[in-house]
């Protein structure tokens, strides 16, 4: 008898997530502890593929994989988007931190590495 595989085992998993924040607002994200619910599963994986998209007219600023850091002030290490930037990583991303210096909305969409 053949197993029957759901779309979500044979296929890379994709997030996508929007947070609109004013200027000053800090959001932080840690997809390995549990505290993120999409939809109706509990993250807990990291993600190799990540698109930060501003959508917003403001400026964000945005570290991964190095939650202690203030980004209020520049710091190297994190990247900053003006409206209409996007930024692609290719590297294995647990956490996200993202400062708002003026008020935006940013996209992100994360996918994780396809298993065989």
């Amino acid at each position: 008898m053949r197993q029957q595989i759901t779309p979500y085992e044979s296929m890379p998993t994709t997030i996508i997530l929007t947070h609109t924040g004013n200027s000053g607002d800090t959001k932080s994200y840690n997809f390995i502890d549990g505290s993120i619910r999409y939809y109706e599963s509990v993250l807990k994986n990291a993600f190799t593929y990540t698109l930060f998209d501003n959508m917003g007219d403001g400026r964000v600023r945005i570290s991964y994989n190095r939650p202690a850091l203030d980004l209020s002030n520049y710091i190297n290490g994190a990247k900053t988007l003006k409206s209409g930037d996007s930024l692609y990583i290719e590297e294995t991303i647990s956490n996200i931190k993202i400062y708002f210096i003026e008020d935006s909305t940013i996209e992100i969409i994360l996918k994780s590495a396809k298993t065989e």
